[in-house]
């Protein structure tokens, strides 16, 4: 237990600083942009490349890589599993980069096919085209970071794969601001030059750590690639992968049809809640789970089923714990923390309004996108790919009747579509948890104080009034949340929630023995 813990909360905090500074890009966006037509067209665009990645890197390929490099180098020892990640860095790299081409010259019908409601705005269309063909190269850059930090964290590593994207963000304004101010091309443009070169720095900032490892093969060798047979292994788990994971990018692909046809700025709302719901993910779900997932990936290897059922009812147990509370804050609090965040410069009070409905919904499904980066790398370390494949199809369909229904039985909005996508999350997580080891989730408990410290923020939110000033503004919200985190910690101590109790043990017992090694050098 504690190892996880530990490297959960390493990666924790990488993760938090990560997220911070994504929260510092967005809100230089909200200043700079706003939520209309130029960040609509920047979302559109960042997204195509983004579903790609999902769809060939942190997706199938993330879940597949763990388990066979745990696999190989169990069973044929380190020098072999560095060879076989290296083969596999380099196929991923030269598979992703010839679909980057064809990406930008098919940009205008892939722009077609996710947003073909931008033609009712004059330039629209034609901005996000160019867009797309800017930051398509982002994609090759992002695929191999997320290979590197795969096998980084099957050795152990957790601190600078999680950070790499710290430095894609730190990157992405710097760089996007400077092209954006000293070069002939609009604002926004220059953005999406910055988000390319984040993804450059964010794959080579970990190759020093890779060679640190272990690994000594030229990152672009061909020789053996072709006849490995754990290489080929490894591509025929991804495409089960890739079959479930398309049938969420599909789901996402019909979102951003279906909002480009809703009223200007819906795109955008939807885009910034589902960044600030990317940060209790990263920093409460990603961490955790992928913590948990190289003793997963090792108890399956050994066939220990027993093990492999305690670590993944563990791991479960927290991210209901944890990602229940971080639900309820973002419910609860979402409209002053957006307000906080992002009302200034061209972001408006019906900016936030909207966006703060929107965020409400999607923290709904919080607890189930976190279960699920814990999941899909169980079923691909006991091979069941095809029940990834079989629960994302269910999803797809239900996501797919809701929105569908939304639009055109009702006046759809963008928290409607929202809802379809929490909906389909839920169905997801179902259905896996079927298929794996029963574990048992003790949900009722760590539910019913969410929504006790949830209300208690809310109501403390509607008392005090400190005044508009950014400062007041800053003070009041940090104090909600600092008061509802002790409540929080009292509540489960008095419930006797065990994951709280475990994690609060075993950092009490890392704060005692730095105090007591400290004070037996102070004798010294």
């Amino acid at each position: 237990m504690s190892r996880s813990l530990r490297s959960a909360g390493v990666m924790s905090i990488a993760v938090f600083m990560s997220r911070i500074l994504g929260l510092v890009r967005e809100q230089v966006f909200a200043y700079s942009f706003g939520a209309g037509h130029m960040t609509d067209a920047f979302a559109v665009a960042f997204r195509i490349p983004n579903v790609l990645r999902d769809l060939f890197a942190e997706g199938a390929m993330s879940a597949s890589l763990v388990p066979l490099f745990t696999k190989v180098r169990t069973q044929e020892g380190e020098a072999r599993a560095w060879q076989v990640a290296g083969r596999i860095f380099i196929a991923l790299f030269c598979g992703v980069g010839v679909l980057a081409v064809l990406g930008m010259l098919v940009a205008p019908q892939l722009v077609e096919l996710y947003a073909h409601g931008f033609h009712a705005v004059p330039g629209k269309f034609e901005l996000t085209v160019r867009m797309t063909r800017i930051m398509f190269p982002f994609f090759p850059c992002v695929a191999v970071a997320a290979a590197f930090m795969a096998v980084l964290n099957a050795r152990g590593v957790f601190f600078m794969p999680a950070f790499a994207s710290a430095l894609f963000n730190v990157t992405s304004i710097l760089v996007g601001l400077w092209v954006s101010m000293f070069f002939p091309v609009y604002p926004i443009e220059g953005m999406a030059f910055g988000i390319v070169f984040g993804g450059c720095v964010q794959a080579l900032c970990q190759v020093p750590y890779l060679l640190r490892g272990g690994y000594r093969k030229p990152f672009f060798s061909l020789r053996g690639l072709w006849g490995d047979t754990a290489v080929h292994a490894m591509l025929r788990s991804m495409v089960p992968g890739m079959v479930g994971l398309a049938a969420t990018q599909s789901s996402i692909l019909i979102n951003t049809v279906l909002a480009s046809r809703l009223m200007p700025g819906s795109i955008s709302w939807l885009s910034y809640a589902f960044r600030l719901i990317q940060f209790p993910i990263g920093v409460f779900g990603v961490s955790l789970a992928q913590a948990s997932v190289p003793s997963i990936a090792e108890a399956a290897v050994l066939r220990d089923f027993e093990r492999f059922r305690q670590e993944l009812e563990q791991g479960l147990n927290r991210l209901w714990v944890v990602n229940c509370q971080a639900a309820a804050g973002l419910c609860f609090l979402g409209g002053p923390i957006i307000r906080f965040l992002f009302e200034h410069g061209k972001f408006h009070a019906s900016d936030t309004a909207a966006t703060a409905h929107v965020l409400g919904t999607y923290a709904l499904g919080l607890p189930a996108y976190a279960a699920m980066k814990l999941l899909v790398p169980s079923c691909y370390a006991l091979g069941f790919m095809r029940a990834t494949v079989i629960a994302s199809g269910i999803s797809f369909m239900v996501t797919l009747v809701w929105n569908g229904s939304s639009l055109f039985l009702t006046d759809a909005t963008a928290a409607s579509l929202a809802a379809g996508t929490v909906m389909g999350a839920y169905v997801n997580v179902f259905y896996l948890m079927r298929i794996l080891p029963r574990v048992r989730i003790d949900w009722l408990r760590p539910f019913a104080l969410s929504c006790l410290v949830g209300g208690g923020a809310f109501l403390l939110d509607a008392w005090v009034d400190l005044g508009p000033s950014l400062l007041m503004q800053a003070g009041k919200l940090f104090g909600i949340i600092a008061f509802s985190v002790l409540f929080f910690l009292f509540g489960a101590f008095m419930l006797r929630i065990a994951e709280v109790r475990g994690i609060m043990d075993f950092f009490f017992k890392k704060l005692k023995k730095k105090l007591r090694s400290k004070g037996a050098s102070g004798r010294l």
